[in-house]
This record gives structure tokens, C-alpha cells and sequence, in this order.
């Protein structure tokens, strides 16, 4: 278990946004932690889109989010949704699979552009004895 915060007190982390972070065989998914810090009006939310990209369906089933594609940040307490990232039975490799977030930020013109890149490795199951699906909590967004 470990966390990252991509954005905290509405600074972006850059340098954790660049990186490509590593999800090994035993690790199904990636929990994400939001929450919308700004105080305003209820009339200007932070609105998100989000899409997913994979550059491999030989290695990985098909990543999914449970969370619409658009919608608001939450205001009033932090709130999770998970990136599950599964491996194909039978197959060795990586695959890299891409989250591309839009947040506006303050208005409808002001775009925060956010690309967060996950390698999940994949590990033929008759190699190994035991695997935990265990989450990995380490993204945090709070804008």
C-alpha cells in the first residue's frame, strides 16, 4: 500500500504525472481518491472527462473505470473510483494503459490537461504459486 498525490492544495505534481508507474502481476487495480477543495459556487463546479488508451489487448482485458466519462468532482468529501487493469490468462508480458483527464478549472475555458500512464505487468499463472489482488491506493486528486 503506498499513496501519490498527482495534485494536492491545487498544485499539480508533475514530475509523478510524468512518470509511468509500474503495476505488478498480483495488483488488479488502482484506486483513485478525489475531491473538489475550491470553495465554489455551486454554480461553477470542476467539471472532469476522462478517457482510457492501452497500447496492448494480446496481454490485458480490456481496462475499466467505474465512473461515468464526464461529470463533477466531488465538493463535500473525498470520493473513490478504481482503474481495474487485468491480465489475460496464460501470457507474459506489459502493456501500458493510458487515463487522460480534463478538469476545468474556475470556468468552462480553462482546461487542466492531465495524462496518467500505468504499466501493468503480466506474469503467466502456472509461474506463480499464490497471488494477492490487493489495490493499490496511491493516487489522490485534490484540486
Amino acid at each position: 500500500d503506498g499513496e501519490l498525490f498527482y495534485i494536492r492544495n491545487g498544485h499539480v505534481n508533475w514530475m509523478a504525472v510524468r512518470y509511468s508507474l509500474i503495476i505488478p502481476e498480483n495488483i488488479d487495480h488502482v484506486l483513485f481518491v478525489w475531491l473538489d477543495k475550491k470553495l465554489n459556487s455551486p454554480t461553477l463546479p470542476t467539471l472532469y472527462s476522462m478517457h482510457l488508451y492501452t497500447n496492448d489487448f494480446h496481454i490485458i482485458n480490456s481496462p475499466e473505470i467505474n465512473l461515468s466519462e464526464m461529470g463533477k468532482l466531488p465538493v463535500l468529501e473525498e470520493e473513490e473510483f478504481k482503474l481495474k487493469i487485468t491480465c489475460k490468462e496464460k501470457i507474459t508480458g506489459s502493456s501500458t494503459v493510458e487515463l487522460h483527464m480534463n478538469l476545468s478549472v474556475d470556468d468552462s475555458e480553462t482546461l487542466l490537461e492531465l495524462k496518467f500512464s500505468f504499466t501493468k505487468m503480466c506474469m503467466d499463472s502456472s509461474y506463480i504459486e499464490e497471488i494477492n489482488r490487493d489495490a493499490i491506493k496511491l493516487v489522490n486528486i485534490l484540486v
